[in-house]
């Protein structure tokens, strides 16, 4: 029997540390592998080559708490603000009641909002974030 569409995992039950700490009020995480290449001649033919690799993202959280304070404060002290992002996704329907959790060491910001407000709407910060993809690891998978 094939599985059911109730196996897609649901980001609702996703949750997201960042250095340890849990940000309950995040609500959206994205995070990519870019692969540099360069062109290689193969005969008359051309392949590529990696040569290296870029990672990038970003992560919004609901207006809750000012969690961009130390970020400002270490950029205006001249420091490279850098932390550990950690995720999890652990759906309910899951196949074998199994999750993924996965961190990346050494997260550095790239942009983020001093302020953002839209009268009449809800407010959100957006995390604009790089790392380098050799620090990041999926511990636990679902297979």
């Amino acid at each position: 029997m094939a599985d059911s569409s109730k196996r897609v995992l649901a980001a609702a039950h996703g949750k997201l540390w960042v250095d340890n700490f849990e940000i309950g009020e995040f609500t959206e995480l994205m995070l990519d592998i870019s692969i540099d290449r360069e062109d290689v001649q193969w005969g008359l033919g051309k392949d590529s080559k990696m040569v290296g690799v870029t990672g990038t993202g970003s992560y919004v959280l609901d207006k809750v708490y000012t969690r961009g304070k130390s970020i400002l404060d270490s950029i205006k002290s001249g420091k490279d603000y850098r932390v550990k992002l950690t995720w999890r996704i652990k759906d309910p329907d899951s196949v074998g009641d199994q999750f993924e959790l996965g961190s990346i060491e050494d997260v550095w910001f790239t942009t983020f909002n001093l302020a953002a407000l839209t009268k009449g709407a809800k407010v959100g910060d957006t995390y604009e974030i790089g790392f380098n993809p050799e620090k990041a690891d999926i511990t636990d998978s679902i297979a």
